[in-house]
């Protein structure tokens, strides 16, 4: 059975208070919906059906550039990140998320699964959606406990503990908002079947809209059972509708990429005061300092020590390598058992053979310094055009 992912990516976000889409806010120095088309091209759905409304052509734009970009297709690279299996749906009149997927299910097959996802909630991971996918005949729905359930809606459950429907906070009555159980607006089911629920459902509502929450208690009629997937972690569900949400989720994200780094072999000084901001691959018994940023795509061999303070830029450095505290290194190739700095700036189009030294307050652009070469003169501008 084929499977077809949705995701809701036509809000504004007015709680945002910016000029830019909700959805092509950054985390990681990436767009939040680029991180969930990624993940989940992981599991190689036959389409992804991306439902855009505000800023339609700014989405599709960025997003399509930034696919391109990760999957290597601007230097000639074959990957199979592409953008080939996207499709863009235009919500016209944001209508609520029932209306939004609506306009999906007319492009999915009939006998296809889908999972529908929020564009706003980043950091779910391929495993759970793995999970959320084994429908089988029944809709399977993410649900979370939560000491504080505030604005969220309620997962309603029946004596026997089944689930009867979910109510939004906002049309819940006291009792139901002592619920701790939410939804995560993450589930999956038969397009088919939600397709039909969905054409039942009424905006009798406290806001007018179309719930796609409603189609739980729909199928609940019919006779399917919901089922609720628990995710790996609680931050997998976590949305962003304001700039604090979103300061959150970074920092979420960074002290996740630190502990990839240090389940690699890498020494992280400390944790959360390192910032990655693009790809990184490290060799064996690295050492890396404080407040210290990669971005970009950097490449970094055995033994190297990255000081405090440190900016790390679409550059590959050889082992045995020591770069000081307060370094710049950008665009930069960079040899075997160099030493660079502190404060020094190498910046693009500059070649480092090995064991080079380059000395504080030095700067060098476009040029190659030899093999063992010394350039220690602080204040220097070194250019060989």
């Amino acid at each position: 059975m084929a499977l077809e992912i949705i995701i809701l990516a036509a809000g504004e976000g007015k709680r945002m208070h910016s000029s830019l889409p909700k959805v092509l806010h950054r985390i990681g120095a990436k767009p939040m919906l680029q991180h969930l088309v990624e993940t989940t091209q992981k599991l190689n759905p036959k389409r992804i059906h991306v439902v855009v409304g505000h800023g339609r052509d700014q989405v599709i734009e960025t997003i399509s550039a930034g696919l391109r970009a990760a999957s290597g297709q601007n230097s000639g690279k074959t990957t199979k990140k592409t953008t080939k299996n996207i499709n863009w749906v235009t919500q016209e009149k944001q209508l609520g998320t029932g209306h939004a997927v609506m306009q999906a299910l007319a492009d999915t097959g009939a006998r296809s699964t889908v999972i529908v996802l929020n564009g706003d909630v980043p950091l779910v991971t391929a495993k759970t959606l793995r999970k959320v996918s084994r429908v089988n005949k029944n809709i399977n729905l993410v649900t979370i406990e939560l000491d504080n359930p505030t604005g969220l809606g309620r997962i309603l459950r029946d004596r026997r503990g089944k689930i009867t429907g979910i109510v939004e906070e906002k049309d819940a009555t006291p009792r139901q908002k002592k619920i701790r159980e939410i939804n995560t607006n993450c589930l999956a089911a038969n397009a088919a079947k939600l397709k039909l629920w969905l054409s039942s459902l009424k905006s009798n509502n406290a806001q007018g809209e179309f719930y796609l929450t409603d189609a739980i208690a729909c199928a609940v009629q019919d006779g399917v059972t919901v089922t609720s997937i628990r995710p790996g972690n609680v931050s997998e569900t976590l949305g962003v509708n304001n700039k604090s949400d979103l300061a959150r989720l970074e920092r979420i994200f960074q002290r996740q990429c630190s502990e990839q780094l240090m389940a690699s072999g890498v020494t992280v000084l400390d944790p959360d005061r390192l910032d990655v901001r693009g790809t990184c691959r490290f060799g064996n018994d690295c050492s890396i300092d404080i407040n210290v940023i990669l971005e970009g795509t950097v490449k970094v061999g055995s033994n190297v020590t990255i000081g405090p303070n440190t900016v790390i830029r679409n550059t590959t450095i050889g082992p045995g390598t020591v770069v000081e505290a307060n370094s710049v290194i950008e665009n930069a190739t960079i040899g075997k058992g160099c030493t660079i700095g502190p404060f020094a700036r190498i910046r693009p189009q500059t070649v480092l053979k090995d064991g080079a030294r380059i000395g504080n307050f030095v700067e060098i652009k476009k040029s190659t310094i030899g093999r063992g070469s010394k350039v220690s003169q602080s204040g220097v501008l070194l250019e060989v055009v």
